[in-house]
């Protein structure tokens, strides 16, 4: 579903962002860690029953996955939720020590 930013980068999905949720979780202001439940809850369980998916984002392969979020990019109040969902997720992708580095030239 999600591309490797460059050849040879690991991809979201093949990572274990684990321990960056429990740092998250833990250091995040409470804004930001609302904002993420809100987008958890809504694109993760609502808007795919809402395109009448029987199931969560999880649930769908990568094809639906792709086609809920393009959706979900002309809905204008879901954008806010996307900003959410591309900034943990970037913060969480370059928070593993195999992305950094990848893109820091380091073994």
């Amino acid at each position: 579903m999600l591309p490797r930013p460059s050849p040879g980068a690991p991809r979201v999905d093949e990572l274990d962002l684990a321990a960056f949720f429990a740092r998250f979780d833990a250091a995040a202001p409470a804004h930001l860690r609302l904002g993420w439940r809100a987008t958890v809850f809504v694109l993760g369980a609502a808007w795919p029953r809402a395109l009448g998916h029987g199931g969560s984002f999880a649930t769908l392969d990568d094809a639906a996955r792709d086609a809920a979020l393009c959706r979900a990019e002309g809905v204008a109040a879901l954008a806010p939720l996307l900003d959410v969902l591309k900034l943990v997720v970037s913060l969480a992708y370059f928070s593993d020590r195999r992305v950094e580095a990848h893109f820091r030239g380091s073994p």
